[in-house]
């Protein structure tokens, strides 16, 4: 039985920008990452604890061709999405949602 998805809305922020970037060098590249992104969201409603632990409270799923990591956690029966981020990026930005 997979999972239910909550996508934080700072996560959404960050992945409707990348790929609008992606979209402005390609349409073809925006879809791609849209779809890449996507998937990885369906697999880790599925398999959850398939991806290694980033912190004590959240997991990281790297978005394979592109520089892309899923920062989550899940609690109870939900997946929890933090951060779609730039793995060239200061964590930083992300770090601080998780005092909220």
């Amino acid at each position: 039985m997979a999972l239910r998805l909550e996508i934080r809305h700072e996560a959404t922020v960050e992945f409707e920008e990348a790929v609008a970037y992606y979209a402005l060098i390609s349409a073809d590249l925006g879809i791609r990452f849209r779809e890449a992104v996507s998937a990885m969201f369906t697999t880790l409603q599925a398999t959850p604890l398939l991806y290694p632990a980033a912190t004590a409270q959240l997991r990281k799923a790297y978005i394979g061709t592109f520089p892309y990591c899923i920062y989550y956690c899940v609690k109870g029966d939900t997946v929890s999405v933090v951060a779609v981020h730039h793995t060239s990026r200061n964590p930083k930005r992300w770090q601080r949602r998780l005092r909220k």
